[in-house]
């Protein structure tokens, strides 16, 4: 269900701009039903486009981080801080939630709370749950995951 592969589709194509809207619908619904919307349900939020798109921005910005972490040379991968007995892979992790521990919750009302903004796009990457060893079935390791592309 939650696996949407990528398209061979050009830029400015009228294929393209017939698809976008229809890869946006299911990427968000996949979120809301996958992740968020556990979240979401706990905390009664309500959601719009403008949030809908916020936590797309999440999702997507963790994968390119990710992927470009992942494309540096494997002697820059296994650097870590002095100190601490942590991959540098769980660092980037963690690095991407670092944010969120100092903030109370006092965004505007159309923005996700700093919790569900950390954790929603971290419980749909295999590479979260592989390098802090979730077991499948865990919140932070669901069996369903949204992927967007391959």
């Amino acid at each position: 269900m939650g696996e949407l592969k990528s398209l061979p589709l050009m830029s400015g194509s009228v294929e393209l701009e017939q698809v976008e809207p229809v890869l946006y619908r299911s990427i968000i619904h996949c979120s809301g039903v996958l992740g968020d919307g556990k979240i979401r349900q706990r905390a009664r939020e309500e959601v719009d486009d403008f949030t809908d798109s916020e936590n797309l921005a999440d999702f997507v910005g963790v994968r390119l981080a990710y992927k470009a972490f992942s494309s540096l040379p494997q002697h820059q991968r296994r650097l870590t801080l002095v100190g601490l007995n942590m991959s540098a892979e769980r660092l980037f992790f963690i690095g991407h939630c670092f944010r969120s521990c100092s903030q109370v919750n006092n965004l505007a009302p159309q923005y996700a709370p700093y919790r569900s903004r950390c954790i929603v796009p971290l419980m749909n990457m295999p590479e979260f749950s592989n390098a802090f060893g979730c077991t499948a079935g865990e919140p932070m390791n669901p069996r369903e995951k949204c992927r967007f592309w391959a």
